[in-house]
C-alpha cells in the first residue's frame, strides 16, 4: 500500500514538473516574442508528451475560442542531464508541416486562416537605455540540443510588400552543445525560395566565445522580380531576372566589440537582370554575366561599415544593355565582351590604393580600355586614369544630338586618348580627339543652338572650319581643375570641367583658322584709291586665307568689293578734302555710280582670281556678292571676306 503510495506521489510530482516546465517554456517564449523579438504572437498552449516525445504549439486567435495548433513533431528532451545543470533537447525531427501566413498592415499575422492575437511590446518609455543596463549575470547552467532534422516543410508568406514560398526539402544540424564550445557542428540545408534553389553545407559553433559558421552556398536560378516591391521606395520600378551564387562564406560574431564579420569568395551570377525606373538614369538597364569576389570581409558594427576585398571582378563573358525611351528615336546600346576588375580594397585604410582595369567593345570594331590606380577612401580624389577609345560610332548617340543640339549625327567615329592625373584633388589631365567623317544634319529651322552660344558660329560651319584635308577634326584637349567641392560628384565636376575644356578648345580650333589666329574673322583687305590691283600686302594676307581654304575643302567664302569717297575723288582726279567728308549720291553723276560699282565688282574678282589661280581653290566655294558703295566719310578702298554659311 505504501510502495503504490509512493508512486502515486511520484507520478503527481513528475506531471507538476511538467506542466510547470511547459509553463515556463511557454512564459518565457511569449516574452521573447514580444520583448525581444517584437513579433505580435503569443503562446496560448505548449505540450510535450513524454511517452511519444512529440510537441505541441498552439499560438492563441484572435477570437477566445480559437487556436492555431502545430505539431512540431517528435523532440526528445533528456531530462536526465538536468542533474549536470544542463538543458538538453535531444532528437528534432519535423516532417510534412505545412504554414500559410499573411501580415496585414498593421502587423497582424493570420496564419493558416487563424488572425493569431496581436500582442504589443511592453511600453519601454520609463526603461532605463541600453547602455546603462547592468550585464546579466554569467549562470553556470549549459544547454545544448541533438540533431535536428527538418523536411517536408512548406511555407506561403504574404505582406503588403512580399509574396514568398519557400519549400524545405530537407534541414539537417547535428548536435551543437555549450559545454564543448569548440567542437564544430556539421549542417547542410536543401530549400526552395519561390522556385530558386538553395544549397547550404557547412559547420557552425554557436557556443564558442566568438561564434562563427562556415558554409558552402549554391543558389541556383533565384528570380528577383517578386522582390520588386521591396526597392521601390529606391526609384526602382521594375525588376526581374534570376540571381545565382557559388561560394564559399564565414560569419564571426564578436560580442566582446559588437562587431559582425562577414566574408565571402566566389562568384555571383546575375542573369538576364533586368532594372527598370528613375534610380538607374535611364529606361532600362540590363546585364547578365558574371561577378567574381575574392576574399571579400565586411565588418559591421556601430561605427562605419568595413569594407575589404582582394579582388573584385565582372568576368569577360559578361554583357550588359541600355535603353532609354527618353529620346527619339530610342537609344539602345549593347556592351559585350564587359570586363571590370578592382584589386585591393581596403575601406579601413584612407591611404589604401585600388588598381582597377575596364574593357568594353562595343562591336567588332569599338573598343574602350580603361586603368589606372584610385585611393577611393582618401580624403581628397588622388588617383589616375589611362583611357582610350578605339572607332566608336557616334551615329548610335544621334538621339541625344537631336534632343541638344537639334542636329541629327549622319555619320562620324571617334577615337580618344587620355592621360589624368589627381593628386589631393587637383586633376591635370590631356585630351586627345581625333572624330573621323563627323556630319550633321540640321533639324530646326532657325540656326540658334549651342555651339552659336559659346563658339560665336553655327556647328556644322564650326566643324567645317576644324576639319582637315582628310575629313578628320583632331583636338588636343588640356584639363585642370579641382575637385574638393563636396556639395557636387567627382564625375559631375570632371563632365563640367571636360564641356569647358572642350568648347575651349573647339573656340581656339576654329580661331586658328582664320588668318589673325586671335579672332574670329577676316580682315579687309586694302587697296589703293581707284584701283583694283592687289598690294604686296594684299596678296600676303590673302596667302594665309589660301592655305586655310586648301585645308578645309568644305569652306566657301563670300568676296564682297567695296568702294567709297576717295575712289571717287581719285577716279574724277579730284583731290579729297582734309577731313575727309561723305558722298553726297543725290548729286553723284549717274555714270560716275557706274565706275564705283564696277571697281567694286573688279576688287572682288581680284581675290576670287588669287585664290583659284594661286591655290587651286574651286571657284565654286569663293562666291562674290553684289558690289558695294559706301558713302561714310571714313569708308576705305577695301574687298571684305566673310564665311559663306
Amino acid at each position: 500500500m505504501r510502495h503504490l503510495k509512493t508512486t502515486g506521489i511520484t507520478l503527481i510530482l513528475v506531471s507538476a514538473v511538467f506542466l510547470g516546465l511547459e509553463a515556463g517554456l511557454r512564459w518565457g517564449a511569449n516574452y521573447y516574442l514580444r520583448e525581444r523579438a517584437k513579433l505580435p504572437l503569443r503562446i496560448g498552449r505548449l505540450f510535450i508528451n513524454p511517452a511519444t516525445s512529440r510537441a505541441t504549439l498552439a499560438f492563441e486567435g484572435e477570437d477566445p475560442h480559437q487556436k492555431l495548433t502545430l505539431d512540431l513533431g517528435a523532440v526528445r528532451f533528456d531530462w536526465w542531464m538536468a542533474i549536470l545543470k544542463r538543458l538538453r533537447l535531444g532528437n528534432v525531427h519535423v516532417d510534412g508541416l505545412n504554414l500559410d501566413i499573411q501580415k496585414d498592415t498593421a502587423g497582424v499575422l493570420t496564419v493558416g486562416g487563424i488572425r493569431l492575437a496581436f500582442s504589443p511590446p511592453a511600453a519601454t518609455s520609463g526603461s532605463p537605455p541600453a547602455e546603462n543596463v547592468p550585464p546579466s549575470a554569467p549562470t553556470s547552467w549549459k544547454i545544448g540540443t541533438g540533431a535536428v532534422d527538418i523536411q517536408n516543410v512548406h511555407v506561403h508568406y504574404r505582406d503588403p510588400l512580399l509574396d514568398v514560398t519557400i519549400v524545405v526539402h530537407h534541414i539537417h544540424i547535428d548536435p551543437a552543445e555549450s559545454w564543448h564550445p569548440n567542437v564544430s557542428t556539421p549542417f547542410d540545408a536543401d530549400i526552395d525560395i519561390n522556385g530558386g534553389r538553395l544549397l547550404l553545407k557547412g559547420i557552425c559553433r554557436p557556443f564558442q566565445h566568438e561564434p562563427t559558421v562556415e558554409t558552402q552556398i549554391q543558389l541556383t536560378a533565384l528570380p528577383l522580380e517578386w522582390l520588386t516591391p521591396l526597392v521601390r521606395d529606391s526609384g526602382i520600378t521594375a525588376l526581374a531576372g534570376t540571381l545565382g551564387v557559388q561560394a564559399k562564406a564565414y560569419a564571426r560574431l564578436k560580442p566582446s566589440s559588437q562587431e559582425t564579420v562577414v566574408g565571402l569568395d566566389g562568384t555571383i551570377e546575375p542573369r538576364a537582370v533586368e532594372v527598370q525606373g528613375p534610380a538607374v538614369g535611364i529606361s532600362r538597364v540590363s546585364f547578365d554575366g558574371v561577378l567574381a569576389l575574392e576574399r571579400l570581409r565586411v565588418v559591421l558594427s556601430s561605427g562605419p561599415m568595413v569594407i575589404q576585398a582582394q579582388n573584385f571582378e565582372i568576368r569577360p563573358e559578361s554583357r550588359a544593355a541600355l535603353l532609354d525611351r527618353t529620346v527619339r528615336p530610342v537609344f539602345h546600346l549593347t556592351i559585350f565582351p564587359l570586363a571590370f576588375q578592382v584589386k585591393n580594397i581596403d575601406s579601413a585604410d584612407a591611404a589604401s590604393v585600388a588598381s582597377y582595369t575596364l574593357s568594353v567593345r562595343l562591336s567588332r570594331f569599338e573598343r574602350i580600355d580603361l586603368n589606372g590606380r584610385w585611393a577611393p577612401f582618401a580624403p581628397a580624389p588622388d588617383g589616375n586614369a589611362d583611357l582610350k577609345i578605339d572607332g566608336l560610332n557616334l551615329t548610335a548617340f544621334s538621339p541625344y544630338t537631336q534632343k541638344a543640339l537639334g542636329y541629327r549625327l549622319q555619320t562620324g567615329l571617334f577615337d580618344l586618348k587620355t592621360k589624368a592625373d589627381v593628386r589631393r584633388g587637383l586633376l591635370q589631365a590631356t585630351n586627345g580627339l581625333v572624330a573621323h567623317k563627323l556630319h550633321f544634319e540640321k533639324l530646326q529651322a532657325e540656326e540658334l543652338d549651342e555651339s552659336s552660344k559659346q563658339i560665336g558660329l553655327p556647328l556644322n560651319l564650326c566643324l567645317a572650319l576644324i576639319r582637315d584635308s582628310d575629313d578628320n577634326i583632331r583636338l588636343d584637349v588640356p584639363l585642370e581643375g579641382n575637385l574638393q567641392d563636396p556639395q557636387t560628384p567627382i564625375g559631375k565636376l570632371v563632365w563640367t570641367l571636360l564641356g569647358k575644356a572642350l568648347v575651349g578648345a573647339l573656340r581656339a580650333a576654329v580661331t586658328a583658322f582664320f588668318p589673325s589666329g586671335t579672332k574670329i574673322g577676316f580682315d579687309p583687305v586694302a587697296f589703293a584709291p581707284g584701283q583694283a590691283a592687289l598690294t604686296p600686302a594684299a596678296t600676303a594676307y590673302l596667302a594665309k586665307v589660301g592655305e586655310k581654304l586648301a585645308q578645309r575643302p568644305e569652306v566657301s567664302l563670300k568676296l564682297s568689293g567695296l568702294t567709297g569717297p576717295v575712289d571717287w575723288y581719285a577716279l574724277t582726279r579730284r583731290t579729297p578734302p582734309e577731313p575727309p567728308v561723305e558722298l553726297d549720291l543725290n548729286k553723284t553723276k549717274p555714270e560716275d555710280k557706274d565706275k564705283l560699282l564696277a571697281l567694286a565688282g573688279q576688287r572682288a574678282d581680284a581675290l576670287r582670281g588669287y585664290l583659284a589661280d594661286t591655290f587651286h581653290i574651286d571657284p565654286k566655294r569663293l562666291l562674290e556678292t553684289a558690289p558695294q558703295l559706301d558713302p561714310r566719310a571714313a569708308s576705305t578702298p577695301r574687298a571684305e571676306i566673310s564665311l559663306s554659311l
